[in-house]
Protein backbone atom coordinates (compact mmCIF):
# COMPACT_ATOMS: atom_id res chain seq x y z
CA UNK A 1 0.00 0.00 0.00
CA UNK A 2 2.84 2.36 0.83
CA UNK A 3 4.51 1.49 -2.43
CA UNK A 4 1.37 2.49 -4.36
CA UNK A 5 1.19 5.79 -2.46
CA UNK A 6 4.88 6.35 -3.10
CA UNK A 7 4.45 5.65 -6.81
CA UNK A 8 1.42 7.98 -7.00
CA UNK A 9 3.33 10.76 -5.24
CA UNK A 10 6.27 10.33 -7.63
CA UNK A 11 3.99 10.59 -10.66
CA UNK A 12 2.29 13.65 -9.17
CA UNK A 13 5.72 15.22 -8.55
CA UNK A 14 6.81 14.58 -12.14
CA UNK A 15 3.58 16.08 -13.50
CA UNK A 16 3.99 19.14 -11.30
CA UNK A 17 7.55 19.63 -12.53
CA UNK A 18 6.41 19.34 -16.16
CA UNK A 19 3.59 21.77 -15.50
CA UNK A 20 6.07 24.19 -13.86
CA UNK A 21 8.42 23.96 -16.84
CA UNK A 22 5.52 24.58 -19.20
CA UNK A 23 4.41 27.60 -17.14
CA UNK A 24 7.91 29.03 -17.16
CA UNK A 25 8.08 28.57 -20.92
CA UNK A 26 4.73 30.31 -21.27
CA UNK A 27 5.97 33.04 -18.97
CA UNK A 28 9.07 33.56 -21.13
CA UNK A 29 6.91 33.59 -24.23
CA UNK A 30 4.69 36.23 -22.69
CA UNK A 31 7.70 38.33 -21.75
CA UNK A 32 8.98 38.23 -25.32
CA UNK A 33 5.60 39.12 -26.67
CA UNK A 34 5.33 42.06 -24.25
CA UNK A 35 8.68 43.49 -25.27
CA UNK A 36 8.09 43.04 -28.99
CA UNK A 37 4.50 44.18 -29.08
CA UNK A 38 3.42 47.64 -28.25
CA UNK A 39 -0.17 46.98 -27.58
CA UNK A 40 -2.58 49.10 -25.83
CA UNK A 41 -2.26 49.76 -22.13
CA UNK A 42 -5.22 47.48 -21.38
CA UNK A 43 -3.51 44.55 -23.07
CA UNK A 44 -0.35 45.21 -21.09
CA UNK A 45 -2.29 45.37 -17.84
CA UNK A 46 -3.98 42.08 -18.73
CA UNK A 47 -0.62 40.50 -19.43
CA UNK A 48 0.80 41.74 -16.17
CA UNK A 49 -2.20 40.30 -14.35
CA UNK A 50 -1.71 36.97 -16.11
CA UNK A 51 1.96 36.99 -15.26
CA UNK A 52 1.15 37.63 -11.61
CA UNK A 53 -1.37 34.78 -11.66
CA UNK A 54 1.18 32.47 -13.29
CA UNK A 55 3.81 33.48 -10.73
CA UNK A 56 1.37 32.72 -7.90
CA UNK A 57 0.53 29.36 -9.49
CA UNK A 58 4.24 28.58 -9.78
CA UNK A 59 4.70 29.37 -6.09
CA UNK A 60 1.77 27.08 -5.24
CA UNK A 61 3.22 24.32 -7.44
CA UNK A 62 6.66 24.69 -5.80
CA UNK A 63 4.97 24.38 -2.40
CA UNK A 64 3.11 21.25 -3.53
CA UNK A 65 6.31 19.77 -4.93
CA UNK A 66 8.06 20.30 -1.58
CA UNK A 67 5.06 18.78 0.22
CA UNK A 68 5.17 15.73 -2.09
CA UNK A 69 8.88 15.30 -1.48
CA UNK A 70 8.30 15.39 2.28
CA UNK A 71 5.52 12.81 1.97
CA UNK A 72 7.77 10.55 -0.11
CA UNK A 73 10.49 10.72 2.53
CA UNK A 74 7.94 9.96 5.27
CA UNK A 75 6.56 6.99 3.32
CA UNK A 76 10.07 5.66 2.72
CA UNK A 77 10.81 5.93 6.46
CA UNK A 78 7.56 4.15 7.39
CA UNK A 79 8.29 1.47 4.78
CA UNK A 80 11.70 0.89 6.35
CA UNK A 81 10.17 0.62 9.84
CA UNK A 82 7.52 -1.81 8.60
CA UNK A 83 10.16 -4.01 6.97
CA UNK A 84 12.12 -4.09 10.23
CA UNK A 85 8.99 -5.03 12.20
CA UNK A 86 8.13 -7.70 9.64
CA UNK A 87 11.63 -9.13 9.99
CA UNK A 88 11.22 -9.27 13.78
CA UNK A 89 7.83 -10.96 13.45
CA UNK A 90 9.21 -13.53 10.99
CA UNK A 91 12.07 -14.27 13.40
CA UNK A 92 9.63 -14.74 16.27
CA UNK A 93 7.43 -17.03 14.17
CA UNK A 94 10.46 -19.13 13.20
CA UNK A 95 11.47 -19.46 16.87
CA UNK A 96 7.94 -20.52 17.85
CA UNK A 97 7.85 -23.09 15.04
CA UNK A 98 11.16 -24.53 16.19
CA UNK A 99 9.83 -24.72 19.76
CA UNK A 100 6.68 -26.46 18.53
CA UNK A 101 8.75 -28.97 16.54
CA UNK A 102 10.91 -29.64 19.60
CA UNK A 103 7.82 -30.13 21.80
CA UNK A 104 6.30 -32.39 19.16
CA UNK A 105 9.43 -34.56 19.14
CA UNK A 106 9.41 -34.73 22.94
CA UNK A 107 5.73 -35.71 22.94
CA UNK A 108 6.44 -38.44 20.40
CA UNK A 109 9.23 -39.80 22.61
CA UNK A 110 6.93 -39.71 25.64
CA UNK A 111 4.22 -41.58 23.72
CA UNK A 112 6.76 -44.24 22.72
CA UNK A 113 7.91 -44.56 26.34
CA UNK A 114 4.29 -44.87 27.48
CA UNK A 115 3.67 -47.65 24.98
CA UNK A 116 6.77 -49.48 26.17
CA UNK A 117 5.72 -48.93 29.79
CA UNK A 118 2.19 -50.22 29.14
CA UNK A 119 3.60 -53.26 27.40
CA UNK A 120 5.97 -53.94 30.29
CA UNK A 121 3.14 -53.57 32.82
CA UNK A 122 0.98 -56.15 31.04
CA UNK A 123 3.78 -58.76 30.91
CA UNK A 124 4.01 -59.43 34.70
CA UNK A 125 0.31 -60.35 34.88
CA UNK A 126 0.79 -62.94 32.20
CA UNK A 127 3.91 -64.21 33.96
CA UNK A 128 1.97 -64.68 37.21
CA UNK A 129 -0.64 -66.76 35.43
CA UNK A 130 2.07 -68.81 33.82
CA UNK A 131 3.91 -69.13 37.14
CA UNK A 132 0.79 -70.58 38.74
CA UNK A 133 0.44 -72.92 35.78
CA UNK A 134 4.12 -73.91 36.05
CA UNK A 135 3.78 -74.74 39.76
CA UNK A 136 0.81 -76.98 39.07
CA UNK A 137 2.64 -78.67 36.19
CA UNK A 138 5.54 -79.63 38.44
CA UNK A 139 3.26 -81.36 40.98
CA UNK A 140 0.95 -83.40 38.77
CA UNK A 141 0.46 -84.85 35.34
CA UNK A 142 -0.74 -82.84 32.36
CA UNK A 143 -4.43 -83.73 32.39
CA UNK A 144 -4.91 -83.47 36.14
CA UNK A 145 -3.17 -80.12 36.27
CA UNK A 146 -5.45 -78.75 33.53
CA UNK A 147 -8.46 -79.96 35.49
CA UNK A 148 -7.20 -78.21 38.62
CA UNK A 149 -6.56 -75.02 36.62
CA UNK A 150 -10.10 -75.13 35.26
CA UNK A 151 -11.50 -75.50 38.77
CA UNK A 152 -9.28 -72.73 40.12
CA UNK A 153 -10.33 -70.29 37.39
CA UNK A 154 -14.00 -71.22 37.93
CA UNK A 155 -13.63 -70.46 41.66
CA UNK A 156 -12.14 -67.05 40.72
CA UNK A 157 -15.34 -66.33 38.80
CA UNK A 158 -14.07 -66.61 35.24
CA UNK A 159 -16.50 -67.71 32.51
CA UNK A 160 -16.17 -70.98 30.64
CA UNK A 161 -14.98 -69.13 27.51
CA UNK A 162 -12.26 -67.32 29.47
CA UNK A 163 -11.11 -70.55 31.09
CA UNK A 164 -10.94 -72.25 27.70
CA UNK A 165 -8.73 -69.46 26.35
CA UNK A 166 -6.45 -69.44 29.39
CA UNK A 167 -5.93 -73.21 29.50
CA UNK A 168 -5.90 -73.93 25.80
CA UNK A 169 -8.77 -76.44 26.14
CA UNK A 170 -11.92 -76.44 24.06
CA UNK A 171 -15.13 -74.92 25.41
CA UNK A 172 -16.77 -78.39 25.61
CA UNK A 173 -13.82 -79.86 27.57
CA UNK A 174 -14.02 -77.04 30.13
CA UNK A 175 -17.78 -77.50 30.43
CA UNK A 176 -17.40 -81.25 30.93
CA UNK A 177 -14.68 -80.83 33.61
CA UNK A 178 -16.86 -78.38 35.54
CA UNK A 179 -19.85 -80.77 35.38
CA UNK A 180 -17.70 -83.65 36.67
CA UNK A 181 -16.35 -81.50 39.53
CA UNK A 182 -19.86 -80.53 40.66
Amino acid sequence: MYEVALFANLIFLILMIIFGIKLRADFQTLKKQMSSDTKENNDIKDLITKIKELTEKLAIIDGKILSCEEKIVAVEFENKELRERLGEIIGTVKEKLEQMNHISKEMKEIREKLIVLEASLSIPKMEKEYNVKDEIEEEESDSSKKAKLVIKYAQEGKTEEEIAKLTGLSYEEVKLMLKIKK
